[in-house]
């Protein structure tokens, strides 16, 4: 019979080693830790020089590393494994995912994650006119077969893109940051290659300033230069080209299109008749023609009367 059942305890843990260290002892092994857990900060910061303020995309607020990222982080000798691919079809919708290992020798820290992209999703195979596969099957001369193929390498290509950014963002311990907390080197909101929100909270409607709120036929009549707040519905869902994202909004008499920077994804509240509010829509123009920036993204209106948890 064990008489000390705590010392067993500590032995299966790994602390019954420490509970015989002395106190200088102790006192040394935590120096280590110290030095060891600095120069893995000031070799990250260091690493964080090499990419772009572009490179860092604004989902609700919160930085995120893009995959294009990630991989020039990859300069500092952060090695990748090669991709592994799960595929499936089901019901003509391609489903992938892709597990990828980062590996940072300098650091001595490791760190596998999976990367998923599917066209079940609303805002990869819907009836936008610009959704990836009706620009496939355009390309392919109306083969809907061969579009459906060729879309597999594009859903590859963004499930990778995906693992690498978080796989690297493991090593490289950034992951839950704030933008506070990478401010200071230089990545900040404002810089963001996108901003995108997902469905907003009551309160962010509260968050409009001193802007004036119109209509789309407000909108129309406005000069270049100029700012507003935008309430209006949904025509149809988003459309995505190579750098924006397009929301087309107001009714068959008059609308308007509505430019977000970046293609990431959307909550699939984003469909025809959702009510939606850009907070700040800036008047350019280009060509000739006027175009309205969503510069602080476009959310979801909740019904009146509404209340969480009802």
């Amino acid at each position: 019979m064990n008489d000390r059942p705590h010392e067993t305890a500590l032995a299966t843990t790994g602390l019954g080693e420490l509970s015989t260290l002395t106190d200088e002892q102790l006192a040394q092994r935590e120096a280590a830790i110290i030095r060891a857990a600095d120069a893995k900060k000031r070799l990250t910061v260091a690493a964080l020089t090499l990419a772009y303020p572009k490179d860092f995309q604004d989902f609700d607020g919160k930085p995120y590393l893009t995959g294009d990222g990630a991989e020039r982080l990859c300069g500092v000798g952060i090695k990748l494994s090669e991709p592994q691919f799960t595929k499936d079809q089901v019901g003509g919708h391609w489903f992938v995912e892709c597990l990828i290992e980062a590996e940072w020798p300098a650091c001595g820290v490791r760190c596998c994650e999976v990367g998923t992209c599917n066209t079940g999703d609303k805002l990869w195979n819907n009836n936008s006119e610009r959704c990836e596969i009706n620009k496939l099957t355009e390309k392919f001369g109306g083969d809907t077969a061969l579009a459906s193929r060729a879309l597999l390498g594009w859903v590859m290509k963004k499930a990778r893109q995906n693992a690498v950014s978080r796989a690297v963002g493991g090593v490289l311990g950034i992951k839950g940051l704030r933008w506070e907390d990478i401010a200071k080197i230089g990545f900040t909101p404002e810089g963001a290659g996108a901003q995108v929100q997902y469905k907003a909270k009551k309160s962010a409607k509260k968050s409009t300033g001193a802007l004036e709120t119109v209509d789309v036929a407000g909108l129309l009549k406005l000069a270049v230069g100029s700012k507003v707040s935008v309430r209006s519905r949904m025509l149809g869902g988003p459309e995505f080209s190579a750098k924006s994202t397009r929301f087309t909004v107001g009714d068959i008499h008059c609308k308007a299109t509505l430019f977000v920077r970046g293609t990431d994804p959307v909550d699939d509240a984003y469909g025809p008749g959702a009510e939606v509010f850009a907070p700040v829509v800036e008047v350019s123009e280009y060509q000739g023609k006027p175009m309205y920036w969503a510069n602080d993204g476009i959310q979801i209106v909740e019904p009146e009367g509404e209340t969480d948890g009802e």
